[in-house]
């Protein structure tokens, strides 16, 4: 994250990454300072995702979807239906697609039609797995420099509750099978 503070009358810009060396420049110019801190950030995370081995412009989130039911999906307690789940999303024409050419707009052209397909909830658990693939992968492979586009996408409303009351005549019905 970059740092500017004023020194001497001049203006020294800070960029600190994690697990970097801390590169600092000085200005004349406050503008100068915020443009380089800018540009310079954008070049370490750059570098630092391609030193982790997830390169954005060749890997998909199929390639994501994978790794994650590999590594991620085996230690879960509902780890049978998160399996159905991935292999439905890795058939997917999305999964495809490499992540730099993931976006907002791309996720939303792919939520609208499979909302034609299935329930709501269906899309919404959808949404909220493939979320958290994208998620594992920033924390804990590497994935830097791309926003989620999954979390910054609107999910569909949730679908109304059941309300069903039991009828006397059922009520009765049952009371009688009981033993």
């Amino acid at each position: 994250m970059p740092t500017i503070r004023e020194r001497n009358r001049r203006w020294q810009a800070q960029v600190r990454v994690a697990n970097k060396a801390t590169i600092t420049k000085t200005f004349d110019r406050y503008q100068d300072a915020v443009a380089w801190a800018a540009e310079t950030e954008k070049s370490v995370r750059r570098s630092l995702a391609n030193d982790t081995g997830i390169h954005v412009a060749q890997t998909t989130l199929g390639d994501l979807i994978d790794r994650y039911q590999r590594e991620i999906t085996p230690a879960k307690r509902s780890s049978e239906v998160e399996a159905l789940r991935l292999g439905k999303m890795r058939r997917d024409a999305i999964s495809g697609l490499v992540l730099s050419k993931l976006s907002p707009s791309v996720v939303s052209d792919h939520r609208d039609p499979r909302m034609a397909e299935v329930s709501v909830d269906t899309v919404r658990r959808d949404l909220g797995t493939l979320q958290h693939v994208w998620d594992v992968a920033h924390r804990s492979w590497g994935l830097v420099g791309l926003d989620n586009p999954f979390r910054l996408v609107r999910r569909p409303s949730p679908a109304p509750g059941r309300s069903r009351r039991l009828p006397i005549e059922e009520q009765a019905r049952l009371e009688a099978r009981r033993p």
